[in-house]
């Protein structure tokens, strides 16, 4: 804060609240403290005895030049003191004094931009290897395939990952967007006006942010992670219908009672499911990782290695909203991350529902191995099967009934679905 009232506007200027601790230190006739950047009031300090006046102006000079010279060595610069003498005027303990607070924020600028830039370009280098290293993992160890989003046939395969990266991305930025606007709304409700740390001001209002942020977050994560189950969601037809539809309440019901319960499923697109799953969780790290190179203008992803010595006023709103943003981040994270190792929801598998998968699988294994080459998609019996050309295993161009019958080892493995 800055004061400009009637009595602090003759030779004192801006005042800022660093200025306190050591103009209350002089009145009370101690020390000023030995860590502050602030300096005296000057017209608060017509109150003392003027014999002492020169005492503590000495005491703030030399205060100053060996917080600064701490400083210098702390953050390897080029520190070059000024000296006066012990019979200086106070006038030259003023001047002196402002110098060396000029020549600390230029240190604190200088040593703020290299420390920022190491931070950010190490945050930068993390998040790339992020990037290549979920390519390199999804691409090999799972039925991910981001060669289909960018360019390739339109085959199914292309068509699922295409709109499982589609609704992946849609979903993230939804659920960032609708989570940030219920906390603003609740925050609103509260009588808070500005997003910043008001909301946090005393200890018994953590709580309070916590919820702010925490409510709207985990129910967001919650519905959003069986949303994308809702949208390839197979219903039992309702028997009494003329039509064997269900009607709009039966569907309500089988939607809420999925919902909450997860209960034994069916899906119209299996492998949809599967591919959004990888989608989502890939993209929310990514979000994550973002967030956290912003961060690299005043901390880092592990503060204890690569850390800011010290705290600025500057865009103070814009870092405890990027904090409120990674906290609403989490809920979505841990989910989807939590989904890739338990199984969910309980899925009423039969031998005909995985071959849309072992499908996926195969298609991936030709495009990879360069075994055989796609002719074109058959539709029979509801199913896709592929028609092959071109291979050495196959003497003729014929229709492949069974896919599996190409990968005898396909029979004995697993996918999780």
């Amino acid at each position: 804060a800055q004061y400009n009232g009637p009595y602090f506007n003759t030779t004192s200027g801006n005042i800022v609240n660093l200025d306190l601790a050591p103009t209350i230190s002089a009145l009370l006739g101690i020390p000023v403290p030995r860590q502050t950047r602030g300096r005296f009031i000057d017209d608060t300090m017509y109150f003392m005895p003027q014999d002492k006046l020169l005492t503590h102006y000495r005491d703030l000079y030399l205060q100053k030049l060996d917080f600064v010279k701490q400083f210098a060595i702390k953050t390897n610069s080029d520190f070059n003191p000024y000296i006066f003498p012990n019979d200086s005027s106070i006038a030259e303990f003023i001047n002196g004094t402002d110098q060396l607070l000029n020549l600390l924020e230029e240190y604190r600028q200088s040593s703020l931009s290299s420390w920022t830039d190491r931070n950010i370009a190490t945050s930068v280098f993390i998040l790339l290897f992020y990037v290549l290293f979920s390519l390199i993992t999804l691409q090999h160890f799972t039925l991910v395939d981001f060669a289909h989003i960018f360019k390739g046939p339109s085959t199914p395969e292309q068509i699922n990952n295409r709109k499982a990266a589609s609704i992946a991305l849609f979903l993230t930025g939804f659920y960032f967007g609708l989570s940030i606007g219920l906390y603003l709304i609740l925050y609103k409700v509260y009588g808070y006006d500005n997003w910043d740390s008001t909301v946090i001001h005393a200890p018994q209002m953590v709580p309070l942010y916590f919820l702010y942020f925490g409510l709207p977050s985990c129910l967001m994560a919650f519905l959003l992670i069986r949303f994308y189950h809702v949208l390839y969601s197979k219903w039992p037809e309702n028997k009494k219908s003329k039509k064997g539809k269900l009607s709009l309440l039966k569907y309500y019901i089988n939607v809420a009672s999925f919902i909450v319960f997860g209960l034994n499923h069916k899906y119209s697109n299996l492998p949809a499911v599967y591919l959004i799953r990888f989608y989502l969780t890939f993209f929310t790290i990514l979000v994550l990782l973002l967030l956290f190179v912003f961060q690299g203008f005043y901390t880092f992803i592990l503060p204890e290695i690569f850390r800011i010595h010290f705290i600025t006023s500057e865009n103070w709103e814009m870092r405890f909203r990027l904090i409120t943003v990674q906290a609403i981040s989490y809920p979505l994270v841990i989910g989807n991350v939590l989904l890739l190792f338990i199984r969910w929801p309980t899925l009423s598998l039969k031998k005909n529902s995985m071959d849309p998968i072992y499908h996926l699988k195969i298609c991936k294994e030709i495009r990879f191995n360069q075994m055989l080459s796609v002719h074109s998609m058959m539709h029979i019996n509801g199913q896709d099967v592929l028609w092959f050309q071109g291979s050495e295993l196959i003497e003729r161009e014929r229709m492949i009934d069974n896919p599996l019958d190409l990968f005898p080892l396909l029979e004995n493995e697993k996918v999780n679905v």
